[in-house]
């Protein structure tokens, strides 16, 4: 995962392991986070449709006050289709599908942290073929009063 803090008062902080550098409690800060996840969503045989909900906490943990506002993008990175070829119905029609249905981060107050939702779907048109999403990117920037010292 990468995370970058950045204060609004011009000063880039960059933390790993979830320590971070002492900023002025009153000034906004944004913090910067992107990941991929792999969630193993699969369809397979004849018009399968699977969608599902995924859902991560990310960035460090706020108080209710001190959280601002939280935005985030997601993108598919691993997707598959799997074509296996039929004798008894050469001619048959066969297609995939991959979406991303919906997008929302919010702060989560029961673990203080931003919670990530992403709605994803996956579809599978053919005899005996499947399509799957393996991997998902996404990106969240919070901003938020700067941590306490």
């Amino acid at each position: 995962m990468i995370l970058f803090v950045i204060n609004l008062a011009n000063r880039i902080l960059i933390s790993r392991n979830n320590s971070y550098a002492r900023t002025i409690q009153s000034c906004p800060s944004i913090f910067i986070i992107t990941k991929m996840i792999q969630p193993g969503t699969y369809a397979a045989d004849q018009k399968q449709e699977e969608w599902e909900i995924f859902s991560v906490l990310v960035g460090p943990v706020f108080r209710k006050q001190r959280f601002l506002q939280a935005n985030a993008t997601a993108s598919l990175t691993k997707t598959s289709y799997e074509i296996t070829p039929s004798v008894a119905l050469p001619n048959a029609q066969s297609r995939a599908q991959w979406q991303i249905l919906g997008v929302d981060a919010d702060w989560d107050d029961e673990s203080g942290q931003v919670e990530l939702r992403i709605e994803a779907a996956v579809e599978c048109l053919g005899v005996w073929d499947s399509s799957a999403i393996g991997g998902l990117s996404f990106h969240v920037t919070i901003l938020a009063l700067a941590l306490a010292a």
